[in-house]
């Protein structure tokens, strides 16, 4: 529960390089890594706009076997929009889309997904 806390308050923060150490550390200590705790890894990411960072940890989610969800993607194209790539951030939505993971709904501000 310590790590869920440490990480929590890291995704808070933006702080990519904390959250970089503990997930580092725990790998090390052999603790699997679930789909929540990816998806804290990518918020932080998002939050502090590193979207290298964000494909980094995606890219070891789906290596691990996690299963992708609406968090992870959410995530994706928040730290694309964030570090200022808005095409990569585009191609998230359109995967978000082809998921049918729901979730652009709220990212574009509508229940119809329409921008208007």
């Amino acid at each position: 529960m310590l790590y869920n806390t440490m990480l929590k308050a890291m995704a808070n923060a933006g702080d990519v390089f904390g959250a970089e150490k503990m997930y580092s550390r725990m790998r090390a200590e052999g603790v699997r890594l679930n789909s929540k705790f990816y998806g804290k890894l990518l918020e932080t990411a998002a939050k502090a706009g590193d979207d290298a960072m964000a494909r980094q940890w995606f890219a070891d989610a789906q290596a691990n076997g996690v299963a992708e969800d609406q968090v992870h993607f959410a995530c994706m194209l928040d730290a694309h929009a964030k570090a200022g790539d808005l095409d990569e951030a585009r191609r998230w939505l359109e995967r978000t889309r082809d998921a049918g993971l729901g979730c652009t709904d709220g990212m574009l501000g509508s229940q119809d997904g329409s921008m208007d």
